[in-house]
Order: structure tokens, then sequence, then C-alpha cells
């Protein structure tokens, strides 16, 4: 899935400062007012979920360098649960927004007033079954994650949906240069229905066939550039083959943004329900006190 996506689904995620781990994040300028019908049936499945994580944190998440410092979290272990995170359970003075999860209607003076699926469920519980670990330079280092919570965002239409977990660290985490700053923190793994799947797969097939022609039609006039004797008619081919390599680029673009597989990061999907999946392979942010809108990708998150 690609950031700018990943980052506009977070933001959805974080709409509704109604618990502490999604404190300080103001509500995106302009979301869809509507979110996937079934997103209430999808989150309540996930209840007892245990989550396995581990956390790649690199010095620089935009650099890749292999000999730069990597600070590798493992062993925080966490349990899904479908309880909403109520104001007072966290000590936090905002009061729950009361959240609708189906279509309903009501008539007042012969008129009649829809009510649309939100686009995430709000934060729900979870259980800390153990604190991440990892081995600096000190022995072995503890992170203990705190103030937990998670959402289930899923705008209606959409292939793809997305699980956030957000804590809070009381302090960094650092291993020689690579930190996992203090403050608030989040995972976010995308998930899939086995609908959006059965039609990822009808559009993968699709690019499949449509690339081999691409390739068919360039190796032709490629091959009639090497044969023809025409100096024009030489050059009328070269640029055909160009022409079409740039529909190859265009076609790949394409299927980049419009199909989010995970097969282009390595990751596999895990079934979590009869009908949904989640990747394996998710991204992790960070957010300091006092920052309004600074939610910055930190690194990967991994479940194992």
């Amino acid at each position: 899935m690609n950031r700018t996506k990943s980052f506009f689904l977070i933001l959805l995620a974080l709409d509704v400062s109604d618990c502490e781990a999604f404190l300080g994040i103001p509500p995106p300028q302009s979301s869809p007012d509507r979110g996937n019908p079934l997103l209430s049936e999808y989150a309540m499945a996930q209840s007892g979920i245990l989550l396995n994580v581990v956390l790649d944190i690199p010095e620089d998440v935009n650099c890749h360098d292999t000999t730069a410092s990597r600070l590798v979290v493992d062993g925080l272990k966490f349990e899904l649960i479908t309880d909403a995170v109520l104001a007072g359970d966290v000590g936090n003075p905002l009061q729950q927004k009361p959240i609708s999860t189906t279509r309903r209607s009501s008539t007042s003076s012969s008129s009649s007033v829809l009510v649309s699926p939100p686009i995430s469920t709000g934060p729900l519980g979870l259980k800390i079954h153990s604190d991440g670990k990892f081995v600096s330079t000190k022995g072995q280092q503890t992170v203990s994650f705190g103030k937990g919570s998670w959402k289930m965002n899923w705008v209606d239409n959409s292939l793809l949906g997305e699980i956030v977990c957000g804590f809070y660290l009381e302090s960094d985490a650092i291993r020689n240069d690579a930190v996992l700053p203090s403050g608030h923190v989040y995972f976010s793994f995308p998930v899939f229905s086995k609908h959006s799947m059965e039609i990822f797969e009808t559009k993968r097939i699709d690019y499949n066939k449509a690339l081999n022609e691409y390739y068919r039609i360039q190796y032709e006039e490629l091959d009639k550039m090497r044969n023809c004797k025409v100096l024009f008619k030489k050059l009328g081919y070269l640029k055909n083959g160009f022409d079409n390599y740039n529909g190859i680029m265009k076609l790949k673009s394409e299927f980049d943004l419009k199909v989010p597989t995970t097969e282009r990061n390595g990751g596999v999907l895990l079934s979590i329900g009869e009908d949904l999946f989640i990747s394996t392979k998710g991204s992790v942010w960070s957010k300091s006190p006092g920052k309004e809108m600074d939610l910055v990708l930190v690194g990967e998150a991994s479940l194992k």
C-alpha cells in the first residue's frame, strides 16, 4: 500500500479524539461521510485475536543503507477487545461520541433521515500480554506500550480497510542511532475481505494479460527495426518501441495504485475471521506531543 493512501487512512482512524492513545490529532478537513456497512461486523469478529508484533525502526526510514543502525523490538503481544474505550477508562476528559453501525431511518413529519455507517469503529480496547524488548549495548531493554486501543476504519466502496493500534510511550526506545520516539505511536495493518481479494485477483489477471500484450508488440517492433533496411522506417519502428515502453511503465504504475497487494513488500495474508484477512506487513507512525499534524512514518511493523 502506498504511503499517501496509508497516511490518509491513518488520519481517518484518528478522526475522533475519544481515548488517550488517539488524542491530539485534529480531524481531516474533508473525508468520506459513509463507511463500509460491514465495518461493525468485521470489527466484532476480532474479539480475542492475539497479535504478536515485531517493530523494525531504522536510523533513517528513507535510507536503505544496510550498515545503518536499526532498532528491532520483539515480543510485543496484545489481544484485541471489542469493548468501546470510554473516557473514564483512560482518564480522558472528552466524552465518547456515539457510533452508528447500521443505516436506519426515522420518520418525523413524514420526512425520513438516513444515518450512514461510520468510517471508523472508534477506539476499542486491547490487553497487553507482554511488552516489547530489544537488545542494546546496555543489555536487554523493555519497551512498555501504555494506554493502548485500536480502531478499524473502512471507507465504503474501498477494497481495503485498516486496523490501527495506538499507544503512548513514556520514554524513547534507543539503540545506537535508531530511535522510536516517546509520545503517541501507531501501528497500521491493511485488511482485506474475501470479496476484495477476488477483485484484486481479477485485476491482477487482467494486468498480466495487458502486460504480456505490450511486451509482444514491443518485441515485434524491435524485431522489425533490426531487419529493416530503410532508415526512416527503422526510426518509425524504434519510436513505436519507445511508445510501447511508456505504455508498459504507465500500466505498471496504474497497477501499483489500483491494486494494493502485499506481494511487492514480501507480505502475506493471515485469516482473522471467516471473511477477513490482515497483511503481516504494516507501518509504524509516530507523533510527538504538542505537534498538531506531525504524523511521521518511522518504520515497519510485522506480525508473527
